[in-house]
């Protein structure tokens, strides 16, 4: 009757194992963040002084949600505000094209999602 308490051993060692396994997560990759985000690289959304400027990213609404997707400048020597609606797509994606052609290089801004009036993401951008 030695491998009673052997074998419960192993399964109490197994039972623990597994159950301590089930809650591991792997750590959040930067490049996929957890939503809600706008996408950039670096700090920054970064655009350039032009129009068809897209600024995209994921939001928790569901698909055919609309947003406004808006960019306020942050410095008072050269203010602007451009702002376009567009719907979430599968997966809560949103994709917004700006126009940014009257906005100085150098310039920095605030871009917001919002739905209903309420904020649902905000970043900080620089026009390159």
């Amino acid at each position: 009757m030695r491998w009673r308490p052997v074998a419960l051993a192993l399964l109490a060692a197994a039972l623990v194992a597994a159950a301590g396994c089930s809650g591991l997560v792997a750590p959040s990759d930067e490049s996929h963040p957890e939503p809600p985000y706008i996408a950039h690289e670096g700090e920054n959304v970064t655009v350039q002084p032009a129009s068809g400027q897209v600024i995209s990213g994921e939001t928790t609404l569901e698909a055919g949600t609309e947003v406004v997707v808006r960019a306020q400048s942050s410095s008072g020597s050269s203010p602007f505000i451009v702002s376009t609606t567009t719907n979430v797509t599968e997966g809560g994606a949103f994709n917004a094209t700006l126009d940014f052609s009257d906005a100085p290089s150098g310039a920095t801004f605030e871009v917001a999602v919002r739905h209903n009036g309420s904020s649902v993401v905000t970043a900080d951008g620089v026009v390159a």
